[in-house]
């Protein structure tokens, strides 16, 4: 199954239920992959979203790559 295709039926089954459509969904993105998808894919489904991103600066360089990245997404 197409990964879309299988969040939507996820999303579905789990969530929709709980979050009205017209709600705004705070995702908590690290600017990694997973959190990114997460929130393209909610995007996709035509949620509005809002990203929270907290940079630790735990990694040094790679902590202000990955602000500036959700930054300019």
């Amino acid at each position: 199954m197409e990964l879309y295709s299988a969040f939507t039926q996820h999303w579905q089954e789990k969530f929709a239920a709980q979050i009205p459509a017209q709600d705004t969904i705070l995702v908590a993105v690290s600017g990694g992959v997973d959190s990114m998808v997460l929130a393209h894919l909610l995007l996709r489904m035509g949620c509005s979203i809002q990203l929270a991103h907290m940079n630790f600066q735990l990694r040094g360089e790679e902590s202000e790559r990955d602000e500036r990245f959700v930054l300019d997404w």
